[in-house]
């Protein structure tokens, strides 16, 4: 019971070890935790000098209600790219759904249909007036995203996490793979190396709900997921819509997160 309401569980990346070794000696708040030094945290099980780092700068930020910088954002960060989003099948991982923003501003979504149909590229207008791409493999969809990266002369393609990255291996053919995993940028790796925000979670939505970034259809990938096999049913676009302004949304919310690094950092 102890752990369940200690308040150190807000803390992003904690451990339940560390919070009960904290609590036996007397660290029960998060005030108390951002007072004290590297050399203290790293005394506490489970925490390493990395750790230590993120983790003071985290509860400084929640002591202080205010974003803590802790390290100088890195170069590899800095230039402006396309900003990249997927979306996978929840029974077999295989991307169904690509979204991508290009330094111009310009918005692509990407659909298969996993079913060979249309054979070549489509572009479908959907109720609402968004134009997305339907493919009928999974090969076309990554062909695409390659010759956005090509037009804008190779420049960088930020996501977020490792997610993205180990599906475009997994599923992304030659020499499409080769290409893209030269300049793909985990932009997650970049926040967490210098920034913390008073959040438990370094997930997408709530740091660009943080940031300012307001969501308007459902926040669940489920849902899209949803949304899309009853598209394949029904061929009900306007589901397919709401499963593709997700998809826009994750984008959109990505780039303002960069946006908002780049501007902060100095």
């Amino acid at each position: 019971m102890e752990f369940e309401f200690s308040e150190l569980r807000h803390l992003g990346g904690i451990r339940k070890e560390t919070i009960l070794d904290m609590h036996r000696c007397g660290i029960t708040t998060i005030a108390q935790v951002a007072v004290m030094s590297i050399e203290e945290l790293i005394t506490f099980r489970q925490i390493g000098r990395k750790t230590a780092i993120g983790l003071l700068a985290n509860a400084q930020a929640y002591h202080e209600q205010k974003p803590v910088w802790f390290d100088r954002l890195d170069n590899l960060y800095r230039p402006g790219g396309i900003f990249f989003d997927l979306e996978t099948t929840y029974d077999t991982g295989i991307p169904w759904c690509w979204g991508w923003m290009e330094p111009d501003g310009t918005q692509r979504i990407v659909v298969s249909t996993s079913l060979g149909i249309p054979p070549i590229p489509e572009d479908v207008m959907l109720p609402g007036g968004l134009k997305i791409t339907v493919v009928g493999h999974t090969d076309d969809a990554w062909t695409l995203l390659v010759q956005a990266c090509v037009a804008n002369y190779g420049c960088p393609i930020y996501h977020w996490t490792k997610f993205d990255y180990n599906i475009m291996q997994s599923s992304a053919p030659y020499p499409e793979n080769e290409i893209l995993g030269r300049v793909m940028i985990d932009l997650h790796a970049g926040y967490k190396s210098c920034v913390r925000l008073p959040l438990s979670s370094t997930s997408l939505k709530p740091v660009s709900a943080y940031l300012g970034y307001g969501w308007q259809g459902y926040t669940d990938p489920f849902n899209a997921f949803m949304d899309y096999i009853n598209w394949l049913r029904s061929g009900d676009e306007r589901l397919l819509e709401r499963a593709c302004n997700y998809q826009r949304e994750d984008v959109e919310a990505l780039r303002l997160v960069w946006k908002w690094m780049v501007s902060q950092a100095g």
